[in-house]
């Protein structure tokens, strides 16, 4: 039986100056990935919750001064993006958003995306593959 989990937020930026705003950015968070322009990063922990994990993004970004908040400004896409993964248990998980959180968002101008990613395959350690 596989379970329904938030997994993560993960934190995706676009922009023409990456190069100088991901230095910026490693300080307080973890780049995932970087391909070409865009640019994902995740907290260093994270919480049970979205909402959580979206508020210390959005703290981290607020803290941004000067040319940093700048680039942050420039970039073209600025997208909270929730991992869910998908299961059979429990049949219905709720995860809110507080208003705060999404006026957060909105303020830095952010997006807010859902990922939900298929259940894994349970293995039944007792089936056998013989197929005799």
């Amino acid at each position: 039986m596989a379970r329904t989990d938030f997994l993560n937020v993960d934190l995706d930026v676009e922009g023409q100056n990456l190069e100088e705003l991901i230095p910026v950015l490693e300080q307080k968070l973890v780049l995932v990935s970087r391909e070409g322009p865009r640019a994902t990063f995740e907290l260093n922990e994270q919480p049970t919750n979205p909402d959580e994990a979206i508020q210390g993004l959005c703290a981290v970004v607020e803290s941004l001064e000067g040319r940093a908040r700048d680039l942050w400004d420039a970039c073209t896409t600025r997208c909270f993006d929730i991992g869910i993964e998908s299961g059979t248990e429990p049949h219905s998980t709720i995860w809110p958003l507080q208003v705060d959180t999404l006026m957060k968002v909105a303020r830095l101008r952010g997006t807010l995306a859902i990922t939900v990613y298929a259940a894994r395959q349970v293995v039944d350690e007792g089936a056998t593959s013989s197929g005799t």
